[in-house]
């Protein structure tokens, strides 16, 4: 359960009642995310916003956000996030194998382009503060800088809801594990977080 209550649209006052319904609608998935995250509902209407445009104005190939979410919910050990964008990435054609070895230096399954996404997402989340110039020359020589700037923003995304969804303790919803496992991933692909003392 939650750390914070779960609500719902009469929960909230009246002039956010209308996002918040446009956001579970939009979100069927994750239906356990926007009754919380709405108990902030100036912020919640933006965050979900941003996840929504990356998807429906494709600013990237759908593959190349799945790659990207999963090995940003790997690094940050966040099993919800892992479970449900793995159940997006099979569905997409990605192969189990390539989700369970995605951190691995050379995942099958991803070309030289995807491991350079994959790559890059992994130092905009681990060590921003130093990536080299040779990394920036390899990404353009495939991307413009608005994809090099979509890239880090989804990155960056994808690590902040990692991040809320843990420190809230968001519980997954009932058929999104099954999914996973039922999809060919084994219960060893999700991260396991040790407690804080």
């Amino acid at each position: 359960m939650a750390q914070v209550s779960a609500l719902t649209a009469d929960d909230l006052p009246e002039k956010f009642r209308e996002g918040f319904e446009r956001t579970t609608a939009a979100f069927t998935r994750n239906a356990n995310l926007p009754p919380v995250y709405f108990n902030c509902p100036e912020i919640a209407q933006h965050i979900f916003t941003m996840g929504a445009e990356f998807r429906e104005k494709e600013i990237l190939p759908t593959r190349l956000v799945e790659i990207i979410v999963v090995t940003v919910s790997k690094i940050n050990e966040c099993s919800y996030c892992t479970v449900h964008h793995s159940n997006r990435a099979v569905e997409l054609g990605m192969s189990t194998e390539t989700l369970e070895n995605i951190l691995e230096p050379d995942p099958p399954g991803l070309d030289a382009k995807e491991r350079l996404v994959r790559d890059y997402a992994r130092l905009a989340i681990e060590r921003p503060w130093g990536i080299r110039d040779q990394v920036y020359e390899d990404m353009k020589a495939h991307f413009s800088d608005r994809e090099i700037t979509a890239i880090t923003m989804r990155a960056n995304l994808a690590s902040m809801f990692n991040k809320i969804n843990m420190a809230l303790q968001i519980e997954m919803e009932v058929g999104a594990m099954d999914g996973m496992l039922s999809n060919g991933l084994g219960a060893g692909h999700l991260p396991a977080p040790k407690a804080a003392e």
